[in-house]
Order: C-alpha cells, then sequence, then structure tokens
C-alpha cells in the first residue's frame, strides 16, 4: 500500500503520502425502512515528507489550494495505476463531493516542521439509491373534521339559581380540512419544476373563497444543481350533515 496514489479534483499526491483511515457507506432510510438516500464518506492522512519548513510550508499551501473546493472525484490508485474501489465520485452524488479539513497537527517529538508535517481530511457524498432520479420526492396529507352537525346550546348564568341551556340551533354545519405538502428534489432542468397540488376531495363544498389555500414555498438546499421545491395546500370544506371522509 505504501505506493498507492490518490487524488482530489486533479490533484494527485507523491505514492504513498495519502494513507486511508476509513470508508463508509450508510444508508439512510424513511419511516416506512425505504432506503432514500446513501452517502459514502473516507477519512485520509496525509503524510508530507519534506526537509525544512520553507519546503513543507510550500506541499502545506498546495494541498490546502487542493482541497479548498467541493466537487472533486476522490479515488485511490493501486499500485498498477487502476482506481480502487476506495473512490468517491462526485459526478454522480447528489450535490458533489464535499470537503472537511484539512485538519493538521504538529508533534514537535515526531519533528514536525523539520522533516514533514501531517493532516487529515474528511471527505463524503451523498447517492440517490437503486439510481433513483428523484429519491427525495414524497407527499403527506392529513384530514380533519370539526363539529358533529348535531344542536347548538347557549349557556347562560344566572345570579340566583342554576345554570339555564337554551336550544340555539336544531343542527350545525360539519367542517373538514385536507391539508398537507409535497415536495420534489431535482437537478438540471426539472430543478425548477414544482410537485404538484393534491386537488381537493369535495370542490364544490369550499363555501368560503379562503377556503381554499395554496402556496409554493422557496427553494432550499441548492447545491449541485439540485433544489428542493415544496408546495403546500389546505382546503376547508362547509357540509350540512356529517359526511363520509375517507382516509387521506
Amino acid at each position: 500500500m505504501a505506493l498507492m496514489t490518490f487524488s482530489y479534483r486533479g490533484y494527485t499526491h507523491p505514492g504513498g503520502e495519502v494513507t486511508p483511515e476509513s470508508f463508509d457507506t450508510v444508508v439512510e432510510r424513511n419511516d416506512r425502512g425505504v432506503a432514500v438516500k446513501v452517502r459514502r464518506s473516507m477519512q485520509i492522512r496525509v503524510n508530507i515528507c519534506a526537509v525544512g519548513d520553507t519546503n513543507i510550508n510550500q506541499r502545506v499551501a498546495e494541498i490546502e489550494a487542493a482541497y479548498g473546493q467541493d466537487g472533486g472525484d476522490a479515488v485511490f490508485y493501486l499500485t498498477t495505476g487502476v482506481a480502487s474501489h476506495w473512490r468517491i465520485d462526485s459526478g454522480s452524488s447528489l450535490y458533489g463531493v464535499l470537503v472537511d479539513g484539512p485538519h493538521w497537527t504538529a508533534d514537535p517529538r515526531q519533528a514536525d516542521w523539520v522533516t514533514g508535517l501531517s493532516c487529515t481530511i474528511g471527505l463524503s457524498a451523498e447517492y440517490a439509491p437503486f439510481g433513483f432520479v428523484n429519491p427525495n420526492a414524497g407527499s403527506a396529507e392529513s384530514i380533519e373534521v370539526i363539529g358533529t352537525g348535531g344542536p347548538a346550546y347557549k349557556l347562560d348564568r344566572l345570579d340566583n339559581g342554576p345554570p339555564q341551556i337554551t336550544l340555539i340551533h336544531p343542527a350545525t354545519e360539519v367542517l373538514v380540512v385536507q391539508s398537507g405538502e409535497s415536495f420534489n428534489e431535482l437537478t438540471g432542468i426539472a430543478a425548477n419544476i414544482y410537485p404538484n397540488y393534491t386537488p381537493p376531495l369535495f370542490p364544490s363544498n369550499i363555501k368560503d373563497p379562503v377556503g381554499d389555500f395554496r402556496v409554493r414555498r422557496s427553494r432550499q438546499r441548492e447545491q449541485a444543481g439540485r433544489r428542493v421545491l415544496r408546495s403546500a395546500w389546505s382546503y376547508t370544506f362547509t357540509f350540512t350533515s356529517y359526511p363520509f371522509v375517507p382516509n387521506p
């Protein structure tokens, strides 16, 4: 492994300068156990071998510049020159490869800044599972029933005597509120497309204009051309008797 080389964003280290410390793959799942995202991360250690603080400082500047930008491929190459399986591809990821570091350490007992210097760097990227283009698209909706349609009473408190209850209306209205939200996470031209609204279940029972509420929420988490777009809705229906309401 001493002759393995490592490359990030076109910058290739001298053979043996970079040592892999860890490579991890984590599958994120929603509350139903469905995979929605795969995260791959790599921890590397860079051991600069150079004599004198001037030469070491020059190498530090090179490494800082090489890892000063996200979005590059991170690849370990075997001694044969073939790319190993310990690699994180940026082009096929959701947001590009993200860099954490370099994190430099200095230990006088190791002759740091005299014959060398070391640092650790974290690299990670997220991917759509199973090649899905839009793994995070989804929606949630709720239906709320307010009232029973039964009679309405008025309670009067008396100065002398128990409270009196008077029937005001033999029947009352029933309100049903249908509300929800949907979202897309897309890239390219499709990244400007908002998800559709779910249509109202009882359009003829929207008796008040403000009972039809629809909104498109601002874009969130724009990285590598990908955007999260959200659409929300809320409909309030009025019934003169208790209706049959389907499950959301």
